[in-house]
């Protein structure tokens, strides 16, 4: 009888014991058993191989990210083909192969004419600062953590903190990582969230301008990813502390509004553009007039070809 009972004793941690997991099995458990996950969190170091590959994998879609796509920190410049072969059109102005309301920046063509490649270290600039958003938003949110252990009567515990953070931005990394798949596929960039709606919102343009940027900010960061972040964060704060669920929720509705205001306040965002028409030719940078082009005026007010010129300066032009 006591030889039956020592060995149930000796049974029991084995029972609830959380099971051993690789970092693969650690980051399904996180997205699909997150209840389970942060209640028996992983006394391991896999949080911080996490994080790396997460900030890795943020920084590499940052730079892959082309051009026009909403939220872009570099944005190459559109280039004209100036190596396109002339078409008559009618009159002594001749071929136009180039947009108009086009201004090409200096570096953007190289010594050939072709656009010139993004240097090796704007590129690695680009991956270091979207990776660098994240690790401020890690920083806020181990902050904003430790208001559950003090609600419960604990000093907190910044290191467990920044665990459960780590391990709640897994969805982050999940939709970097989708991004590369897709622009290495040759997907094309196009507005993130559900920034399109507010193009179509016709008062949008009437509210104030910091309206306008609180609101762009937050239809950027709107997406699936980052209300399952939000979710993981509120599984973090309720299982892995202990929390209250007020207190779990006051976490996540603090951290929407610190991840919307942020980028409002500082002009990281700012408010959505409304769609501008081509401009005319008091916009041309001489710079990207062909040679051989006729802009010249005859007395009588006309081009040599005989037309009346129609020229509209811009305002702020000479």
């Amino acid at each position: 009888m006591a030889t039956q009972s020592a060995t149930t004793i000796a049974m029991m941690p084995m029972t609830t014991r959380a099971p051993s997991r690789s970092l693969l099995g650690h980051l399904l458990a996180v997205l699909v058993q997150p209840g389970s996950f942060f209640t028996r969190l992983p006394a391991t170091r896999h949080w911080l191989l996490a994080a790396l590959l997460i900030l890795i994998v943020i920084g590499t879609a940052a730079v892959r990210r082309p051009a026009g796509e909403d939220g872009a920190i570099f944005e190459p410049v559109p280039i004209p083909d100036v190596n396109a072969p002339p078409m008559d059109s009618g009159g002594d102005f001749g071929a136009v192969p180039f947009d108009p309301s086009v201004n090409i920046p200096p570096g953007a063509l190289d010594g050939g004419g072709n656009p010139a490649t993004p240097d090796i270290a704007d590129t690695l600039i680009v991956g270091l600062l979207a990776a660098g958003n994240l690790l401020v938003a890690l920083a806020f949110q181990t902050l904003l953590l430790s208001e559950v252990s003090l609600f419960n009567g604990r000093a907190p515990q910044l290191g467990r903190n920044l665990q459960l953070a780590v391990w709640a931005s897994v969805p982050l990394g999940l939709m970097a990582l989708f991004q590369v798949i897709y622009y290495a596929l040759g997907g094309q960039g196009g507005m993130l969230g559900v920034s399109l709606l507010l193009q179509r919102w016709e008062a949008y343009g009437s509210l104030p301008l910091f309206v306008q940027s609180f609101l762009h900010s937050f239809a950027v960061q709107l997406t699936l990813f980052w209300l399952w972040n939000a979710i993981l964060l509120y599984f973090a704060a309720r299982y892995g502390l202990r929390g209250k669920a007020w207190a779990s929720w006051v976490v996540v509705v603090a951290w929407l509004m610190i991840a919307t205001l942020v980028p409002a306040l500082t002009g990281a965002v700012q408010p959505l553009a409304a769609e501008v028409p081509v401009a005319e030719f008091g916009n041309v940078d001489p710079a990207v007039l062909q040679p051989g082009m006729d802009m010249s005026v005859a007395p009588s007010g006309t081009t040599s070809g005989g037309v009346e010129p129609v020229i509209e300066l811009l305002p702020g032009s000479p």
